[in-house]
């Protein structure tokens, strides 16, 4: 179905490497994302994306929900800046908890969270930031991101911290992977080889209507590695997901169409009863572990790893293609201008201009009424082991999925089980003061 949708698919030449799965038919996914990474430089779209300031202006052009930006440095710090955010933002009566992130460096490298300073630490604070911004806005990306991050001309961007009302550490965040315009696998990714990967949870799609892929009436499954009842956070979390799981496959979907990207991973904050639903960050690449499910010639389910079959999905998609446009076909629809990644500017859109966006997409407000969910900081607490499965499934979760009607809320049962680990992933640090 997903290679399907390639034959329509509208393709930018940056995301083009039909020619590096030419030269290689059996690459596999690690590969093909390396390849994707050397060959990103020069590649206006893949910078864009890449540069948090850019993107942020792209999808205020694209119209959908995410967190506002306080204040913005492009490549160049002034005091006032920070003094607005201190004094104005972080001071006034409506004072906010504040994240600053560096728009061209990834990983969490020099995110720093700021809690209300009182009245006699405001000025300390401004010093404080105003070094700690200085520092990373001389720093480049690692030498082993992409080619495009790390031609990224530095900046810095402050926004209200997303807080969710299940407590755990950090925000919950609902990722969406989308292939060829078709979203495939939604998940919540708490890392690797670390104590709450056991958390990890995806839901897998499948087809509700013979064949075809339809957000209204697919099919979604849950599998993850997790004991049930000993973590109600991580059970609320689940279920806040089920919740929000097609408008948000819908947006991700939307972005990747609106930029001819292939391959696109759009995370979702959710659980905020301020806030609500809101797009955090997008990835051109991504190293997480991918589950799925295969059904056995005697009706059993078996949990594998996904990476081959998306790997299989790229391969013969980029052949089976027919539709290619150059870069500025896609950028211009949103408001980017220039002819290389330095000359790029974004430019406001009128409401009339902006591309329109399908049935059902995640819209402004949605998942704010949320309350019930919450769960405090003692009860979001994991094992810090599973205990071993003597099968694909385990006894204490129910097997099977329910058919997603239109209008109506997805209802998703949970699976449990193990599967062999895939490629490695970068860790997300946040620095706290």
């Amino acid at each position: 179905m997903w290679i399907d949708a390639a034959e329509d698919f509208e393709l930018s030449s940056d995301f083009d490497v039909t020619h590096t799965v030419e030269k290689r038919p059996n690459i596999d996914l690690p590969a093909i994302m390396s390849a994707m990474k050397e060959e990103s430089n020069g590649k206006r779209t893949i910078q864009a994306l890449s540069d948090k300031l850019m993107l942020h202006r792209m999808i205020m052009n694209l119209g959908i929900p995410q967190m506002p930006v306080l204040i913005a440095v492009d490549r160049q710090l002034t005091k006032n800046d920070v003094d607005t955010l201190v004094f104005k933002h972080m001071g006034g009566a409506r004072s906010v908890e504040v994240v600053l992130k560096p728009s061209h460096l990834s990983n969490g490298t020099g995110v720093v969270t700021v809690s209300t300073p009182k009245p006699q630490e405001r000025q300390p604070t401004v010093d404080y930031l105003v070094q700690h911004v200085q520092k990373f806005l001389a720093e480049k990306a690692d030498p082993k991101e992409s080619a495009a991050l790390r031609a990224l001309r530095p900046g810095f961007l402050a926004q209200p911290k997303y807080k969710s009302v299940i407590s755990f550490k950090l925000p919950l965040e609902l990722r969406v992977l989308v292939l060829w315009g078709r979203a495939r696998l939604s998940f919540g990714w708490w890392g690797r080889g670390v104590p709450e990967s056991s958390r990890n949870a995806w839901f897998t799609r499948r087809s509700g209507n013979g064949g075809r892929l339809d957000l209204a009436t697919d099919v979604w499954e849950c599998v993850h590695e997790h004991t049930l009842g000993t973590n109600r956070g991580f059970e609320k979390a689940i279920e806040l997901f089920q919740r929000h799981l097609r408008e948000t496959a819908a947006a991700a979907e939307a972005l990747a169409v609106a930029v001819g990207a292939p391959f696109l991973r759009a995370d979702f904050f959710v659980g905020s009863t301020e806030w609500g639903v809101r797009l955090n960050e997008v990835a051109y690449g991504c190293g997480a572990d991918y589950r799925n499910l295969v059904f056995e010639a005697n009706g059993e389910r078996k949990i594998i790893d996904d990476a081959p079959q998306i790997a299989r999905i790229l391969r013969e998609g980029m052949s089976r293609c027919r539709r290619r446009a150059p870069p500025e076909r896609f950028l211009s629809r949103l408001g980017v201008h220039g002819t290389n990644y330095n000359d790029l500017v974004v430019s406001d859109l009128p409401a009339s201009l902006r591309p329109q966006l399908p049935e059902g997409v995640l819209r402004e407000g949605s998942g704010s009424q949320c309350e019930a969910f919450a769960v405090p900081e003692d009860q979001c607490i994991s094992p810090r082991t599973s205990p071993p499965l003597a099968s694909s499934f385990g006894l204490q979760g129910a097997i099977g999925a329910a058919v997603v009607a239109a209008g109506a809320r997805p209802k998703v049962i949970l699976s449990r089980g193990r599967a062999k680990p895939s490629a490695p992933a970068g860790q997300q640090v946040i620095l706290s003061r």
